[in-house]
């Protein structure tokens, strides 16, 4: 399997397409924090609009577990591992952990750019504790894996890079619209984006000044402290969903037509 393993990363660098899209993503990460934290402080860019840490990067999953699985439809590599004697198992292990592992990682990294460079040109400030934040955010790789896993099963399904690029981002901002639309059920541990949407709920608190000059000055906090049992169901529910996701990819993929 090492060799199959050497085989699609190889495939992967050559391809370029995974140099150009995830270079881009790491830009525009580093771009945000360094817009929104001068605003309002780095804990402040928490309580304002914590989406912005985990949309994209949730672009970045699907788009990455795309160029790792799909080319193999297209250049017929997998039929022909098959053929030199390689079991189907192997074939699809070697495919499904370089794509879910990387992207679930590379996708996790990102998520602390706007942290770094806002802290760069900015103060962290006193609206949240830092350690509870970052307790949290330690959490974003289990959702991670999660979706990449799930991805990984559309990815079989889909056949297609470009469709699966296009896919992540249709997550991405899907993420934003069913959080805002279904509020009731979106801090829960079941779905990965309400997941992470749920590790980056804080209580918030505010109250209102009266400036001569300001007028109405408002002033906010948050409590982040993070609930042991917020922790026991994130990395509980996440890894059996991503068992069971890669059960069911196996299913697909050994369904395939690969002809």
């Amino acid at each position: 399997m090492k060799k199959l393993i050497k085989s699609i990363l190889f495939e992967v660098v050559r391809s370029k397409l995974l140099l150009i899209f995830y270079p881009l993503l790491f830009a525009l990460m580093i771009l945000l924090g360094l817009i929104n934290a001068p605003e309002s402080t780095v804990s402040g860019m928490y309580i304002s609009d914590s989406s912005l840490f985990y949309t994209f990067p949730l672009a970045a999953v699907a788009a990455i577990v795309g160029i790792v699985i799909c080319p193999d439809y297209r250049d017929k590599v997998g039929n022909y591992e098959i053929l030199s004697g390689h079991s189907r198992i192997s074939v699809y292990l070697s495919r499904v952990l370089c794509a879910i592992i990387p992207a679930a990682f590379l996708a996790y990294i990102l998520t602390f750019l706007p942290l770094v460079s806002g802290t760069i040109v900015a103060e962290w400030g006193e609206k949240l504790v830092f350690s509870d934040v970052l307790a949290r955010q330690l959490l974003f790789i289990f959702p991670f894996l999660r979706l990449a896993a799930f991805s990984a099963c559309l990815a079989f399904v889909i056949k297609n890079e470009y469709v699966m690029l296009a896919t992540g981002f249709v997550i991405s901002f899907g993420s934003l619209f069913i959080t805002s639309l279904f509020e009731e059920v979106s801090s829960s541990v079941f779905i990965s984006v309400y997941n992470l949407n749920y590790l980056m709920s804080f209580d918030t608190w505010s109250i209102y000044n009266l400036s001569p000059t300001k007028g109405i000055v408002k002033y906010s906090s948050a409590t982040g402290a993070i609930d042991p049992k917020m922790i026991v169901a994130t990395i509980t529910v996440s890894s059996a969903m991503t068992l069971i996701y890669i059960l069911i990819g196996y299913a697909l993929f050994r369904r395939s037509e690969m002809n």
